[in-house]
């Protein structure tokens, strides 16, 4: 049957989803943004826009991503049927309560309840294994639940805990990418290095990832710290420990291969953006928010675009050749990254020119999504159109 095919695996409706919240998100945000269009929203519409961005769309991604993967860690059957439909009603629930108005104790208890249940789903699969190994990634879904309650208590009591807990959470979701894209994107390189006959890059050192790790934890809670030097010290060692790592991983040594090439490239956009974090401590012409934006849409969203593409490819049984499609949806995301730290920095450069740059960088995003989709949202919905596409 159809439907059982869809919820074979978590990838099929999670990355579906997330190709197509990705558009019509963004497109409500730019009606809001640009045209202040009056949405119906339980909580304030920049508080939406970066909660959904963090934990809508991201935690689609990750929970496509892990809920694959961890049947590949564990050996066991992947998640599926009722419990995958569980786990997708959930999301698509906490996505739709955001409309109901004054509904903010709703709202923020069906966005744990995803949380939550991701969180066990996937712990009770490591542990089913004895896959201690992995636990770390339960903690971190733990991390992020933990950042839903801040967020939505943040809004019941008027505290500035709620932007707190969203600037927490892009350090905690490239956390989250330093952990599987540090496995897989060296991993993924040197197979592809020794199948060419090239000599494959370094492998992780133990003592770098230490630094890295650690560093980036100390970072999680940055937005609630009060010494600046302390952010910028710990920034900055962060961003050069990450960088280190990057060059080990020799990304040029696989600028032949697309699928692998914007793993590197989406990785870099986490040490620039930790070190524009160092310097928005102490100048005033490099704004905070330019650092988020690095991070979050270059480090954390153009990485769900490259893993994503690979990952739906490989899942179908299909070549591992960057279409065409992806290509432009990478370079879009990139773009739109860098059109939003451009208006980042007009605020207090050329003010005149903030509002346009916003509405290039929103336009840009939707293409990005719209021409992702065009090529992949066929592909995962292969079980309701018939035959395998070509």
């Amino acid at each position: 049957m159809p439907i059982a095919a869809f919820f074979k695996a978590g990838f099929r409706p999670f990355f579906s989803l997330l190709m197509l919240f990705a558009m019509l998100f963004m497109i409500g945000w730019g009606g809001v943004l640009l045209f202040q269009l009056p949405l119906p929203l339980s909580v304030p519409a920049v508080y939406w826009h970066g909660h959904e961005l963090l934990f809508g769309i991201v935690g689609a991604a990750i929970a496509g991503f892990l809920l694959t993967a961890v049947a590949n860690w564990t050996g066991r059957p992947p998640v599926s049927g009722a419990l995958l439909m569980s786990l997708v009603g959930v999301w698509l629930a906490a996505r739709l309560v955001f409309f109901i108005p004054g509904g903010i104790g709703l709202t923020g208890l069906v966005n744990c309840g995803f949380w939550l249940l991701l969180a066990v789903v996937i712990g009770r699969e490591i542990i089913a294994a004895n896959n201690r190994r992995n636990l770390k990634v339960v903690l971190i879904l733990i991390g992020f639940l933990v950042l839903e309650v801040l967020f939505f208590s943040g809004l019941t009591t008027g505290t500035a805990v709620t932007a707190s807990s969203l600037h927490a959470g892009i350090m905690l979701g490239l956390l989250l990418i330093t952990l599987i894209a540090g496995r897989i994107t060296p991993a993924f390189s040197n197979n592809w290095l020794r199948s060419q006959g090239k000599e494959p890059c370094a492998e992780n050192k133990t003592v770098l990832d230490g630094m890295v790790f650690g560093s980036m934890a100390l970072l999680l809670p940055w937005s609630f710290y009060s010494s600046s030097f302390f952010i910028a010290a710990l920034a900055l060692f962060a961003a050069c420990a990450q960088s280190a790592r990057l060059l080990l991983w020799r990304g040029w040594m696989v600028q032949d291969n697309p699928l692998l090439m914007v793993l590197h490239i989406a990785y870099s956009f986490i040490p620039m953006g930790l070190l524009l974090l160092a310097a928005s401590q102490f100048l005033d012409r490099v704004p905070v928010s330019a650092a988020l934006h690095v991070m979050g849409i270059g480090g954390i969203m153009s990485m769900v675009v490259a893993v994503a593409a690979r990952v739906m490819l490989g899942h179908t049984k299909r070549a591992l050749e960057m279409p065409l499609a992806a290509k432009i949806a990478f370079l879009g995301i990139v773009g739109t990254v860098l059109v939003r730290v451009l208006a980042a920095f007009s605020l207090t450069m050329i003010p005149d020119l903030y509002m346009s740059l916003l509405g290039l960088s929103v336009v840009l995003w939707v293409g990005s999504w719209l021409v992702f989709s065009s090529y992949y949202l066929p592909i995962m919905l292969e079980p309701f159109l018939g035959e395998k596409l070509k």
